[in-house]
């Protein structure tokens, strides 16, 4: 009876899920995004949060993770007939609902202007060139944090400023639900030991990671992202680097908060089947 009632309220929680278009394209991201990070070279070390239905003796079941997600049709089904859901396990109407309903975050995509709308409340040194792109081809995603993020006492009207932080797409199932680390960061390395952010758009993309997400079923991706990050200006959390229009080291993200995730995909050509374009995406 409790298996039950389980399974009609993950239904339940789904079927409004895919009953609004909006979350078509976000629930796609975060499926990318967990995959990647279940099939990543770290995941052992760093990929949390784990399904916790999925943890025996303490340790995750990675081989029945990818068993579960393999199970999991293509969630475009879901969005034109929400009733599909009903086919599924138990297991995979929890993992699903996992994924694509985070417990802490809820993300959103979003169009260039309204990005660039929500950046003019920053300042940024060096003027608005800092905002441009070298690529066209990326989708944007909104963040939000369903919570409180920033330190006790710290308030969103403090000084602050916009920075860009890259890392392994296998790396951003963690980051988006628990935060940056210094472990995710650059060790004893150019400026020293934390968080690296840019306030130049164009030099972070420069250092774009693209890995291959070939989600069972689908087509495989190129994907690589990158943060847009609020930072809480405190010099006892921040320190400048003496490249101060380029680089920023964080020594703690307890004053970051994650906005916006660039996602940055290449394509392949469409007479060479077998080739990717250039990864930079360097216009």
């Amino acid at each position: 009876m409790t298996q039950q009632r389980d399974r009609e309220s993950l239904l339940s929680t789904l079927k409004c899920h895919f009953r609004d278009q909006k979350h078509a394209h976000s629930s796609d991201l975060l499926l990318d995004i967990f995959w990647a990070g279940l099939k990543g070279p770290k995941r052992s070390s760093i990929f949390v949060p784990f399904p916790p239905f999925l943890i025996e003796n303490g340790h995750p079941n990675f081989a029945r993770a990818e068993q579960i997600f393999k199970s999991i049709p293509s969630i475009s089904e879901f969005f034109q007939q929400p009733d599909l859901l009903d086919n599924l396990s138990v297991e995979s109407l929890q993992l699903l609902c996992y994924i694509v309903t985070p417990p802490d975050i809820q993300v959103e995509m979003t169009d260039s202007a309204s990005y660039h709308l929500h950046l003019k409340q920053y300042q940024f040194v060096g003027g608005p060139s800092l905002l441009t792109s070298a690529s066209t081809n990326y989708k944007i995603a909104s963040i939000r944090y369903k919570g409180p993020r920033l330190r006790p006492g710290t308030t969103s009207s403090d000084k602050s400023l916009y920075a860009f932080h890259g890392s392994p797409l296998s790396n951003w199932w963690s980051i988006l639900n628990r935060g940056l680390h210094v472990g995710y960061g650059k060790g004893e390395s150019l400026f020293g030991r934390g968080i690296y952010f840019s306030i130049d758009q164009l030099v972070a993309e420069n250092f774009l990671e693209f890995q291959i997400v070939d989600r069972p079923g689908k087509k495989p991706k190129k994907l690589a992202c990158i943060a847009g990050c609020k930072i809480i200006d405190e010099p006892s959390q921040s320190n400048q680097t003496s490249n101060t229009k380029s680089y920023l080291v964080v020594e703690g993200d307890e004053n970051v908060t994650i906005e916006h995730l660039l996602v940055y995909e290449v394509f392949k050509h469409h007479h060479q089947r077998n080739q990717w374009q250039d990864e930079k995406m360097m216009t």
